[in-house]
């Protein structure tokens, strides 16, 4: 899921953000069998994950912002 969205948000919102969407489906598909208690900690646990992966995605590649754009007469 690195490098799929071109959100110009801030990376741990992101990441938080895209681990709440890819979750859902899992969540659902628990809510048949489990309940409420294991629907809502796997839209938890996903939102964890997503977090940690932006995090160490952004500590290992350091992506360099890209100098603003300069307008030329």
């Amino acid at each position: 899921m690195i490098g799929i969205s071109a959100w110009k948000i801030n990376h741990m919102i992101h990441g938080i953000v895209l681990g709440f969407i890819v979750s859902i489906p899992m969540a659902l598909g628990a809510l048949g069998f489990q309940g409420l208690k294991i629907f809502l900690g796997t839209l938890i646990m996903g939102m964890i994950y997503g977090f940690l992966i932006e995090l160490i995605s952004h500590l290992i590649v350091k992506e360099k912002e890209a100098a603003p754009e300069t307008a030329t007469p």
